[in-house]
């Protein structure tokens, strides 16, 4: 008896190829700045959403592919996706954090010592809102990632917060928490 592997409707391989000569252009250039001027037909959030999905699709099921995947996985979490005003989009790095550890070690202990972890503490009973609130505040750069959820986030809330913020949600099924990048 075969096990075929369910693949979800974003995660296709299909979209991966699609995406698969900018993610090796942008891999490829790493670490310096790559532009994209989205196809005609998608505007760029839709075609930052779909890069990002096209991003989880080979992470989680490892398609053939000619882009370097060691180098691919060592800045997996260190470039953001963003367009500008004149609708081209952008694959840099992630601004380094602002803000002086010393103010923020006095202001809130725990958030500095959480910054200084070098593995991310795990969120427990994470509500709707919380989940939400660090995908904004990772699009807007406020934070940096990753977050560690306990437990799965659903299918759906996954594709809603990918596709409204510049961030991905992996989930571990060894560890059953889900990477928040």
């Amino acid at each position: 008896m075969t096990t075929t592997r369910h693949v979800p409707p974003h995660l296709r391989e299909s979209l991966f190829r699609y995406y698969e000569p900018f993610l090796e252009q942008a891999v490829a250039a790493w670490p310096s700045e790559t532009s994209f001027t989205p196809p005609k037909d998608r505007s760029p959030a839709t075609f930052i959403a779909n890069f990002r999905s096209a991003i989880l699709s080979l992470k989680t099921f490892a398609w053939s592919t000619t882009i370097d995947v060691q180098k691919f996985e060592s800045i997996l979490g260190t470039f953001t996706l963003i367009f500008d005003a004149t609708g081209a989009v952008w694959f840099k790095a992630r601004a380094a954090r602002q803000g002086r550890p010393r103010d923020m070690a006095k202001a809130n202990p725990r958030a500095a010592a959480y910054a200084a972890a070098t593995i991310p503490v795990p969120q427990r009973d994470c509500t709707q809102e919380e989940l939400e609130a660090f995908c904004l505040l990772l699009h807007y750069q406020r934070i940096g990632g990753p977050f560690v959820i306990d437990g799965e986030v659903g299918q759906e809330q996954i594709d809603d917060l990918t596709t409204r913020y510049n961030v991905s949600l992996v989930f571990n099924s060894l560890t059953k928490q889900t990477i928040l990048t």
